[in-house]
Formats: structure tokens, C-alpha cells, sequence
């Protein structure tokens, strides 16, 4: 499933909207500072019905709060990526694979890095013919 969500992510409005890229867990490079998506399997079950969790992380440079040196999270940009990823997700849901962002996602600043980082779990339900 991880390899399915990262597939429809590359080939979604979202891949050409980010700044940065999207990768499969493990792939980013440590020193990225760009806004990058990453997509990792965290539980799924086998079988003729299938359910689990993917984890959304997304990393999204702050930005300048006026004229201060200090960044803040750019909470404007944080949600319309939320907001693209659950597009993305209704429309390829379907009465075969649901796809849904059920829990609110969470938010981590990292100062040292000039980013934020954003955990979406979106949980699925496959039925396999």
C-alpha cells in the first residue's frame, strides 16, 4: 500500500504544487530543507480485505514573522496541503479502496531545521476480487 500511496501522490496535482519532492521512508536526505512529503506503511492486514495505516509526513519550511529574524510555521500553507492531500485522497477513493484522514493531524516545529513537520495517518480499506 505504501508503494500505491506514493504512486497516486507522484502522479497528483499535489507533486507539482510542493516545493520540494515526494519519497518512499528513507529516501529523503537528512539535510533536505525543502518541503518534501514523505509516505511510509505503518499497519495493514493481508487478505481478500485489507486495512492499515500510511504515514503523511510532510515538511514545510516556516517563514519571517514580519520583520524579525524569527520563523514561524507557515500555518496558511501547512493546512491548504492538508487540505490537497484529503482531495487527492476523495477523489480516488472508491467503493473498492477508501482511502480517509480520520485523525486530526499533528504538528512538530523543528527551529534547528527552519521547518515544520506535519503527521496526516490516512487509514485505508481495500477490497481485493
Amino acid at each position: 500500500m505504501e508503494k500505491y500511496i506514493y504512486r497516486l501522490l507522484n502522479s497528483s496535482a499535489l507533486a507539482t504544487e510542493i516545493g520540494g519532492q515526494i519519497y518512499r521512508h528513507g529516501m529523503r536526505p537528512r539535510d533536505a530543507k525543502s518541503e518534501d512529503i514523505i509516505v511510509k506503511l505503518v499497519s495493514g492486514s493481508l487478505g481478500q480485505r485489507q486495512s492499515g495505516e500510511v504515514a503523511i509526513t510532510i515538511y514545510v519550511p516556516q517563514i519571517s514573522a514580519g520583520t524579525h529574524t524569527n520563523k514561524v510555521n507557515d500555518l496558511a500553507r501547512i493546512q491548504w496541503l492538508i487540505d490537497m492531500l484529503r482531495e487527492t485522497f476523495n477523489e480516488h477513493s472508491t467503493p473498492r479502496i477508501r482511502l480517509d484522514i480520520n485523525k486530526e493531524p499533528t504538528l512538530k516545529t523543528l527551529p534547528e531545521r527552519k521547518q515544520t513537520l506535519v503527521q496526516v495517518t490516512l487509514e485505508y480499506n481495500f477490497v481485493n476480487h
